[in-house]
């Protein structure tokens, strides 16, 4: 009798994720064009994205709630069908409220998938350590060359219509769809008995125990604080790159933008690639201080050195290392939480991590306002420098809370 050869759960994990997110990959580069096309002014379109944000932050920690109360396998089918409905209400747009509808199916879409695959991953494999940065590195280069490819994909089918951006996307949802029903089978006995009443109060009772643990457990208060950090320091540099740009050179194309976003990509995949190479021969303190220090460092050099191409040589040294840091970090706030509430932690890590940006997105917006984007970039610099001390507090708690 022959053996089935079964696919590593690794390799399961990438093709997920990959598959999930590659929609943003065919609508990135022309998504706001696609809402222009609808005959929605700049600031209306701003609006409509805004629901996105908001439904993601308001489903993100019941969604991990579910997922420990539900399983894991119920809760990936429940975000791939969201995600479908998602990207059918943009194909079909027939008038705005369809759109608004859109919006929050896609959030609640990303809540959902939000720690779901990645505690089906770790819970049952025991993942820890280097070994789990370079899982997470290897999906996030994978995603990288797809967002590329889908780039070139997505703005040949605009030529065409706008509309049909979509095509694609519903397609690659229905297949993350036939992905989970093949790849994920909960281990964890899930009583199917359970009403929605049932379900609600189980996924409360995981709400309630999430704060309680970030705040009795000291190196989870640290690493969580550190989440936050995060969100609030790389906020500037996603919103203000392309607008600075714009403003050093007024003769900066929409071409040449996209030309700075292809870079980007490829600085995100060098980063997971250096990081599948060092995480093997030096430790993740050593490694999130130096990154810290070249991000902070290099914001701060984007006072004194001017030029379009060396801003645009030192953006993408801030996005090789934040990617570093952020594989480094998925991984480290895995090995200090329990299987039982993985996917609730990982949930309120990504509120943390929203909490910060939005946080970091108001103050800095203000900042760059009422002096300049350089003088809202400076203070991201230096807080990213406070960081590299604060990593060196916050390990000093994981060693002495592992004794």
């Amino acid at each position: 009798m022959e053996k089935t050869i079964r696919m590593p759960k690794s390799r399961q994990f990438i093709i997920l994720e990959t598959a999930f997110f590659l929609h943003t990959g065919i609508i990135g580069a022309v998504y706001t064009l696609y809402l222009l096309s609808l005959g929605l002014s700049i600031f209306e379109a701003n609006m409509i994205s805004a629901i996105f944000n908001v439904a993601s932050i308001v489903f993100e920690v019941p969604s991990g709630a579910m997922c420990d109360s539900i399983g894991k396998r119920k809760t990936a089918l429940f975000a791939g069908i969201s995600l479908f409905l998602a990207m059918f209400c943009f194909l079909s747009s027939i008038n705005i409220i369809v759109v608004i509808l859109g919006q929050i199916f896609w959030g609640l879409s990303y809540a959902l998938e939000s720690g779901t695959i990645e505690a089906w991953l770790i819970n049952d494999d025991a993942l820890k350590g280097s070994e789990l940065d370079s899982i997470f590195a290897a999906s996030r280069k994978i995603q990288g060359i797809t967002m590329i490819i889908g780039s070139f994909i997505g703005t040949w089918i605009a030529e065409y219509s706008l509309k049909y951006i979509w095509y694609i996307p519903c397609l690659s949802s229905i297949c993350f769809i036939i992905m989970v029903l093949k790849f994920i089978d909960d281990r964890k006995t899930v009583q199917s008995a359970s009403s929605v009443l049932s379900l609600y109060k189980t996924s409360f009772k995981y709400i309630k125990m999430g704060p309680n643990l970030i705040i009795k457990n000291r190196r989870l208060t640290y690493l969580y604080i550190f989440v936050t950090l995060m969100g609030f320091v790389s906020s500037p540099l996603m919103i203000f790159w392309s607008v600075y740009l714009n403003q050093i050179d007024p003769s900066f194309s929409y071409m040449y933008l996209s030309i700075v976003w292809f870079l980007i990509q490829l600085s995100i995949i060098a980063g997971n690639q250096i990081l599948e190479i060092i995480g093997m021969y030096v430790e993740r303190k050593k490694i999130l201080t130096i990154t810290f220090l070249i991000f902070g460092i290099s914001i701060l050099l984007m006072n004194i050195k001017k030029g379009l191409l060396v801003i645009v040589f030192l953006i993408c040294i801030q996005e090789i290392v934040w990617t570093i840091i952020c594989s480094i970090q998925r991984g480290l706030l895995n090995d200090y939480i329990d299987d039982q509430t993985r996917a609730t932690m990982i949930s309120f890590s990504s509120l943390f991590h929203a909490i910060g940006k939005i946080a970091a997105s108001l103050l800095f917006g203000f900042l760059a306002d009422k002096f300049s984007i350089l003088f809202a970039w400076t203070l991201s610099g230096l807080l990213s420098l406070f960081t590299v001390w604060f990593v060196h507090i916050m390990y000093k708690e994981l060693v002495q809370g592992c004794k």
